[in-house]
């Protein structure tokens, strides 16, 4: 169940990268199969704390992966942008899809979760910039 990687085109801006992981996160993680999954997950969790954690975090883990790739582009030292853009992607993750799947998860329809998705990652995007997330990522 988790988010599939994508290769992103090359000469796109920060931002679009951004804009098309997000996007690709959060399709993933909206299909009716994941959301009954995290239910299931989530149900369990108080007689499985382990498993809960275990899966919460190969999900989380895997999203601020594809996000700090995406940030970190085409960087010479692929490997070392990647590590020092990890706290930025998750802070992405934070602001983009933990608010979408507490949404799908108290059963918000998915299909208007997915349509308004594109407008909370062009938000997310700007509050990271405004707060200088994203200074020197270009």
């Amino acid at each position: 169940m988790l988010a599939p990687s994508k290769d992103l085109p090359a000469g796109l801006t920060l931002r679009e990268r951004l804009h098309t992981v997000g996007s690709g996160i959060l399709a993933h993680a909206l299909q009716p199969r994941v959301v009954a999954l995290m239910r299931v997950v989530i149900t369990t969790a108080n007689r499985l704390p382990e498993l809960a954690r275990l899966t919460d975090g190969i999900g989380r883990d895997r999203g601020i992966q594809l996000v700090a790739e995406a940030i970190a582009g085409q960087s010479a030292g692929a490997t070392e942008a990647i590590e020092r853009a990890l706290p930025v992607a998750a802070k992405f993750i934070d602001l983009v899809f933990v608010p979408n799947q507490m949404r799908a998860l108290l059963g918000d329809d998915l299909d208007e979760l997915v349509a308004k998705a594109p407008h909370g990652i062009d938000e997310a995007i700007d509050l990271l910039s405004r707060g200088g997330w994203l200074d020197g990522w270009e």
